[in-house]
């Protein structure tokens, strides 16, 4: 936080995205943050949305919600045709995941299966 004549700001890195492309695989890279949960937004290329797609993205040290299950992996995929009626979902890190003096350790994976080549989706982190 910084002050300034009564006006207090809070200054945040800004997240990083993640672009899904068709026989491939991309990485946020490791990043720190505050904040344990993050939001994740899923768009969808418009372009391919009448075609089948699969793609994931995947997280080691955090659990996707809603998921009730405990025994699934941390990841979400995608798959089929038309558009994502749920495009949003939170992230919840795992305790161990926190670093002192740094925040919680992030690392987001995507993974693009089909179609095979070309933009496939972005993903966009938010708190």
């Amino acid at each position: 936080f910084s002050v300034f004549r009564d006006v207090v700001t809070e200054t945040r890195a800004v997240l990083p995205s993640l672009s899904i492309n068709g026989g491939s695989q991309s990485t946020t890279g490791v990043f720190y943050d505050s904040s344990r949960t993050l939001k994740m937004q899923v768009d969808l290329n418009a372009s391919i949305q009448n075609n089948y797609y699969f793609f994931e993205v995947l997280n080691p040290n955090a659990k996707p919600s809603p998921d009730d299950n405990i025994t699934t992996p941390e990841s979400v995929a995608f798959s089929g045709t038309g558009p994502l009626w749920s495009n949003t979902f939170t992230w919840t890190s795992y305790w161990d995941a926190n670093v002192p003096g740094q925040g919680f350790k992030w690392e987001f994976k995507g993974k693009g299966t089909t179609p095979s080549f070309g933009f496939i989706a972005n993903c966009t982190f938010s708190r």
